[in-house]
């Protein structure tokens, strides 16, 4: 299986991403940038709380509180690549590891290809919903396995098949993105799949953050030089150094595509345990073989496209659930290093 390469040029250049505690916010304010009302986007970021990012670094509606926080570079950051994103991103295909602790144990390497569309208004003044296609590719217990969702279609439900190897694999079910059985196994809706909302969830986990004490103390630094996939990157590091309660984690990473200027590995760590030093992995996602505005039809998002195996459901698939197996692995199953060499 196809495992991305990590590089940096500085040994244990803690990465970055305050960012993205980002990732382990979904918050059900929103669907964002891809929720469209009428003939409009809704913008994520009009509430006041985001008028700091909106405006210079020497404006003088910032207090000196504000102007001078740990964070506000991170955010400055994040937020001008999400505009850009916005702008410049129609869509994009390409491939995902990811690896989560649920419920405190860590699973293992998941890998999936995908497809997303972002929300948009065209020429004509129509609106084109979010969109996003999971193909699962490993491990063999989820080989298979499809997600479809499309913003305010399938009655806001999910289509998936089960996938892997059993009699089963082909059962199709429609299910409420936010609900237990699709969540089951996983930190995040569907909903919130891309590069885009990685960098709008650092937004919004970072603007919480500034209004904590505890928050005033991380430490934040930009390094240059890392690479992902053999593509340069430059590295955020974002450490929280207290525990306290409101902070999302301890330490997080991201590393942004430097020609892209998009997020393409995020890696969150939680505070060591008791008698120990090394930080415990909470969650990482890595994209790679990214290929930008590849102009995706609507048949890339349509649960009847005959390259798909989606299917009508069946009276008797309405008891199965995506997993009926327990977690694999334990709580010290896999890699904690908290350094990407």
């Amino acid at each position: 299986m196809f495992k991305p390469r990590i590089h940096s040029r500085t040994t244990r250049c803690l990465l970055a991403a305050a960012v993205l505690g980002t990732l382990a916010a979904a918050s059900d304010s929103l669907f964002a940038q891809s929720h469209a009302t009428g003939r409009r986007l809704i913008d994520p970021f009009a509430d006041p709380r985001y008028h700091v990012l909106r405006v210079s670094p020497s404006d003088s509606s910032l207090t000196p509180a504000q102007r001078n926080h740990a964070l506000m570079p991170v955010l400055r950051y994040a937020y001008e690549r999400y505009e850009a994103m916005g702008r410049n991103i129609r869509d994009y295909r390409g491939k995902i590891v990811r690896r989560e602790r649920i419920r405190g144990r860590l699973g293992a390497q998941e890998y999936m290809s995908f497809k997303v569309r972002h929300a948009r208004v065209t020429d004509t003044n129509d609106v084109v919903p979010f969109g996003v296609y999971l193909e699962y590719l490993g491990p063999k217990r989820l080989k298979g396995r499809e997600v479809l969702f499309v913003d305010g279609e399938n009655d806001g439900n999910l289509v998936a098949t089960r996938g892997g190897e059993g009699a089963l694999r082909d059962i199709t079910l429609r299910l409420p993105p936010d609900g237990p059985r699709a969540m089951r196994r996983n930190h995040y809706p569907v909903t919130e799949f891309g590069v885009q909302r990685l960098a709008q969830r650092l937004i919004e986990v970072g603007i919480e953050e500034m209004a904590l004490e505890a928050a005033k103390d991380a430490k934040v630094r930009f390094v240059s030089g890392a690479k992902i996939d053999k593509r340069p990157c430059t590295m955020i590091e974002v450490v929280h150094p207290r525990r306290v309660d409101g902070l999302r984690f301890h330490m997080a990473r991201i590393f942004v595509d430097e020609a892209w200027q998009v997020p393409v590995r995020y890696a969150a760590y939680t505070w060591p345990r008791e008698g120990e030093k090394t930080p415990r992995l909470m969650e990482e996602y890595t994209y790679f073989d990214l290929e930008m505005n590849v102009g995706l039809s609507e048949r890339d998002f349509d649960a009847e496209n005959p390259d798909y195996m989606f299917r009508e459901p069946r009276p008797d698939d309405e008891g199965s659930r995506l997993d009926d197996d327990d977690l694999p692995g334990d709580e010290s199953s896999g890699d904690e290093s908290s350094g990407d060499e």
